[in-house]
């Protein structure tokens, strides 16, 4: 049985070496390193024992909450362990700050600039935790700062952290960190503040740390002592008694590095040139191709979120550099994941990169796998701008996809998104439609690409209505123009079965999206598919749930060639006979649950509702259309699937009141009439019944 009663922490992968130093909290700080290889670490350290059980929980929530946050400026977590006597955090190696200061001491002190620089960092981190990850770290000062072998400033002590707005309270503190608490905490009379206050007022008392020494009393922040005075303005601002005077961290930062400020140096601008360099930029072709893309291609299957946006955001540098086996087959697959991510900005991004990648696409990554993954985001995504970006790019890269896939994706695609409850998604699917515009029969703007933009002129947002109208009218006069000389058809619709288009051609109408959508959304995509980037704004770790409306730009309406086959709509109804007699023509399914379905029709119709490209757009946004039944009901029920008929000019929205069954019902009771009407008028065309007559011999 003696595998049973083992210690775990004999199995530990580290060993612990050096003397402990004393950290607040019960923790203890020692140097270490890995069995397996020597690399230095940090070890903190912390004994469980009775009577403490409020530490022993801030400790554990210290552990926890280290694993989970990943930024430059926090302690970098490295491994754990956490057994019922002991808690092992092993950090990179680090050291604390007042020790780092002592050792220093003997030659003169750390200088002015390193200060700055260090305090930057904090910051930076502070910023990092309030901004984007909505916590208040509740313990920063003189020992929750560590510094590491290449003298950065790293933020600790995660023990007494909490969610800023819920309703979970700050853990309770020690006696020794009553020193640190703000005012508004010991007298609670007056305003809490802001989220930041606490973590700002104690950010002062590091500032005063720093310059001072250990603070022995809050009244001590009063004695400016040896802070700069280039910082005391901003330092008063953190120690003030009322809150709400206390800046954010991001606000703080700039307004530390104004011209004679504290942060305002030659060191600081240096270091944060350093952090943004970008080296590969002097070199040539064959050895950025030998020494950086290696490199490149082996972060993308990196499963660090924050790596991967980042690959993501800087894509338009070395995009160039990749050939297409490359992309194809080490890169496009990794990046695809992005599309099915937890994380809105991950999605976002990884639509936008398509616009670089496309180009370099194969067959089936480009008219398949791509296609795929756009059907799902378009209908089921739950952020309306994602849903309105994957439109916008599909506009921008319609030129790569083959003839088959354009035909089968365009006019389908674009419909579902004028019917979003998004409406900036609305307009993108309009504007889609006038932007490829030259990859549509003239039998196609006629009979399905009308009737959906008719509806739209129906919509609640004027700028919605605007560019419908102008897309009719530009559509109109195409359709105008060949009646007028059906001799022009040819020239008209040369594009519909021609082959992928040259970037050089697509950068013309590529802009519709910027100057029309983006001005909706304010997170649309500002880069041609030519590789030719336009200025990206930059992209936070949240996706905007509104945007404000405004006018999107009008579509060119100069004729243009139309692309894809010239197949005919779905006949009208027939008489009742034949119905059952008439096979649904695939091609004809022009507005099914998908953008048409890549694979067999038949087979399709077999498989199960799936989560794929065949069903993805059977939960589109609010608005789903009827459920096939049989093929009597699909033609009588299901809504938008035969333009040519009478019973289906009706709008989605007006339908929008009565369940799937009513509507169903409804439309079943009108045919049913229907077919009586015609069943009279044929009885009537025949005359009265005549009486038979035997011929006598």
């Amino acid at each position: 049985m003696w595998f049973w009663s083992r210690d775990p922490a004999r199995d530990f992968p580290y060993d612990i070496t050096g003397e402990r130093e004393e950290l607040p909290g019960g923790w203890g700080i020692q140097k270490g390193k890995k069995k397996a290889g020597g690399d230095p670490v940090s070890v903190f350290t912390y004994e469980i024992h009775p009577g403490v059980e409020e530490q022993t929980q801030a400790a554990k929530s210290a552990l926890k909450r280290i694993k989970t946050l990943r930024h430059p400026n926090i302690l970098a977590y490295v491994d754990g362990l956490e057994t019922d006597k002991c808690l092992y955090i092993v950090t990179e190696p680090v050291t604390s700050l007042g020790t780092y200061m002592k050792s220093r001491a003997d030659t003169g002190g750390i200088s002015e600039l390193e200060v700055s620089w260090g305090l930057h960092q904090i910051v930076k981190a502070l910023s990092f935790l309030t901004n984007d990850c909505n916590l208040i770290h509740n313990n920063v000062y003189m020992s929750a700062v560590f510094v590491d072998r290449a003298g950065e400033w790293k933020l600790g002590g995660l023990d007494y952290m909490y969610p800023a707005g819920s309703e979970e309270s700050a853990p309770p503190k020690g006696p020794e960190m009553e020193k640190y608490s703000p005012p508004e905490k010991s007298e609670r009379s007056k305003t809490s503040g802001e989220k930041w206050s606490a973590d700002m007022w104690c950010l002062g008392c590091l500032i005063w740390e720093v310059f001072n020494g250990s603070l022995p009393r809050p009244t001590a922040l009063r004695s400016l002592g040896k802070i700069p005075k280039s910082l005391v303005p901003h330092y008063c601002e953190l120690v003030g008694a009322n809150p709400k005077i206390r800046p954010n961290p991001a606000r703080f930062l700039q307004n530390c590095r104004t011209p004679g400020a504290f942060l305002s140096n030659s060191f600081v601008e240096t270091n944060l040139f350093l952090e943004e360099i970008q080296i590969g930029k002097f070199l040539n072709a064959d050895e950025y191709q030998q020494k950086i893309i290696p490199i490149i291609v082996k972060m993308f299957s990196s499963t660090d979120r924050a790596m991967r946006i980042r690959l993501l955001q800087q894509m338009e540098n070395f995009i160039q550099y990749l050939n297409e086996p490359t992309v194809n087959s080490q890169i496009f697959p990794h990046v695809v994941n992005g599309f099915m991510d937890t994380n809105p900005a991950i999605r976002e991004q990884t639509v936008k990169s398509m616009l670089l990648l496309a180009p370099k696409l194969n067959e089936n990554n480009l008219n398949v796998e791509l296609m795929k993954h756009f059907a799902r985001l378009q209908a089921r995504d739950d952020q309306g701008p994602i849903r309105c970006n994957t439109t916008v790019c599909l506009g921008k890269i319609a030129s790569y996809l083959n003839p088959a896939t354009r035909q089968r994706v365009l006019i389908s695609a674009f419909s579902r998104a004028t019917k979003d409850p998004f409406s900036p998604s609305r307009a993108a699917g309009v504007l889609g439609f006038a932007a490829t515009h030259n990859f549509y029969s003239m039998n196609d703007c006629a009979g399905k690409i009308l009737p959906v933009l008719c509806g739209v002129t129906m919509d609640p947002e004027k700028s919605v209505r605007d560019q419908a109208f102008k897309a009719i009218r530009s559509f109109l006069d195409k359709l105008e123009a060949i009646s007028e000389d059906p001799a022009q058809l040819a020239e008209l619709e040369k594009d519909v079965h021609a082959a992928s288009t040259s970037p050089g051609i697509v950068g013309g109408w590529a802009g519709w999206a910027v100057t029309g959508v983006s001005s909706l959304t304010s997170k649309f995509i500002r880069t041609s598919p030519s590789g030719g980037p336009e200025q990206t704004p930059a992209v936070g770790t949240s996706v905007p749930a509104t945007a404000a409306p405004a006018e999107a730009s009008k579509p060119d309406t100069a004729p243009a060639s139309v692309p894809i086959s010239t197949s005919s709509l779905r006949p009208q109804y027939e008489p009742e006979e034949e119905e059952n007699e008439a096979e649904d023509n695939p091609l004809d399914r022009w507005d099914d649950e998908d953008w048409g379905s890549l694979e067999d029709s038949d087979q399709s119709k077999a498989q199960p509702e799936s989560d794929d490209w065949d069903t993805a757009w059977d939960q589109s946004s609010n608005k789903k259309a009827p459920e096939k039944t049989t093929k009597k009901e699909h033609l009588s029920s299901e809504g938008g699937g035969d333009w040519g008929g009478e019973d289906n000019w009706e709008s989605v929205e007006a339908e929008q009141g009565l369940s799937k069954a009513e509507i169903a019902r409804k439309k079943r009771e009108d045919r049913q009439r229907e077919m009586e009407a015609k069943r009279a008028e044929r009885r009537a065309a025949k005359g009265p019944l005549k009486l038979g007559v035997r011929k006598v011999d």
